[in-house]
């Protein structure tokens, strides 16, 4: 009886960890590095990325990775599939500027009816937005941490301390 009863309680924690990786939409961060290496970090939990002096740090609930900072070209996100955000950097800066003041996404130079999405860093959607021209976005009620943002198909990436 004994050995059933921790058998069962064995178990429990692999069903709570099941059930999180099930509402993961990414399930892959793919790191590039300057030298044109790519390293890649499974996601089982929502990424923990991080700067600390002069490393990029990504902390997850299995690892914490570091690199150095002047060594990170960029990073993105895989699905299961294949299927992801290909780019999470302003590339796009010449159309729309952006800027993140107090908690504040500031936008300018937005098309009309351009439409202006944010994700948390595993690809759940929080909200949605039709905005032209200039626009705040207010995200005080959101947790510390990184975020995507879209606008008009193109990601960008926030970090909210």
């Amino acid at each position: 009886m004994r050995h059933f009863l921790l058998f069962i309680l064995a178990i429990i924690p692999l069903g709570l960890s099941a059930q999180r990786v099930e509402k993961l939409h990414f399930n892959t961060m793919v790191i590039t590095l300057t030298d044109g290496t790519i390293e890649e970090v499974p996601l089982f939990t929502e990424p923990r990325i991080t700067y600390q002096d002069s490393l990029f740090v990504v902390t997850t609930t299995l690892s914490t990775k570091t690199w150095p900072r002047n060594k990170v070209k960029g990073y993105t996100f895989r699905m299961e599939d294949g299927t992801g955000i290909e780019n999470a950097s302003n590339s796009n800066a010449q159309q729309v500027e952006w800027k993140l003041v107090d908690r504040q996404l500031r936008l300018s130079k937005l098309p009309r009816e351009s439409t202006i999405s944010l994700y948390t860093i595993n690809g759940q959607h929080i909200m949605t937005t039709h905005r032209s021209g200039h626009c705040a976005i207010n995200l005080n009620r959101l947790a510390s941490g990184v975020y995507l943002f879209e606008v008009n198909g193109q990601f960008n990436k926030i970090v909210l301390s």
